[in-house]
């Protein structure tokens, strides 16, 4: 997340940082991605992320309010990675998931109305992170199964590859250090950061409706 750590260089990495998820959003919505379900939710993920961050670098924010930030994005974050990978759960595996998460989220959600929005858990951010890591290597298999020639042309392979990255990372630096916000840190995530909205970015690029009669073509 962009914050001001004392050298000019890595300022300016952050505030570029800042602006990545705008790319890949601003692309899909040219191209006209919002008229399919995952790069629909793929484009609103990233002007989320973009809220957040513009939200965090305000002048003169508490450190209260920065981390109520945090955790309401988080559950925004996770929720709508759910729903963008949500066509690659069978019936089954889907009643099961969601019920899982309706008892996760309400956990998530009745610790937070009792304790409030400011206290920061790495323990619940870790779970969060576990999740999405979850689904979208589900997602990434799933692909993987069914577009065989058409791999690199999906939109959701980069999308659900960028994903992966980020949160594994994320996931990683949040077992080694117990603050998300030292120096180190910072520049880790704002790292895998550029690798996430780059990979998103190449999602957006090979958003495009591939017909039934162009993948025979490819397969004859």
């Amino acid at each position: 997340m962009p914050k001001t750590t004392g050298y000019y260089f890595m300022d300016c990495f952050s505030g570029v940082c800042l602006f990545l998820p705008l790319l890949p959003a601003i692309i899909l919505f040219i191209k006209k991605g919002y008229q399919k379900e995952a790069t629909n939710f793929l484009m609103i993920l990233c002007f989320i992320s973009f809220i957040k961050g513009m939200l965090l670098v305000i002048p003169g924010i508490t450190t209260n309010i920065a981390v109520t930030i945090k955790n309401i994005f988080m559950f925004l974050e996770l929720v709508i990675i759910l729903f963008m990978f949500k066509i690659f759960f069978s019936a089954k595996l889907n009643y099961a998931f969601t019920i899982f998460s309706v008892i996760f989220f309400s956990s998530i959600i009745t610790y937070y109305l009792l304790n409030g929005l400011n206290h920061e858990r790495i323990l619940f951010n870790q779970m969060q992170n576990g999740i999405i890591i979850f689904v979208s290597v589900f997602a990434l298999i799933q692909i993987l199964k069914t577009e065989n020639l058409f791999v690199l042309q999906n939109p959701l392979f980069w999308a659900a590859t960028g994903t992966v990255f980020y949160f594994s990372i994320s996931l990683l630096v949040g077992a080694v250090n117990d603050s998300s916000g030292s120096k180190d840190s910072l520049i880790i995530l704002n790292i895998a950061d550029l690798v996430r909205y780059s990979l998103y970015c190449i999602a957006a690029f090979f958003y495009r409706n591939i017909t039934n009669e162009e993948k025979e073509s490819y397969r004859d």
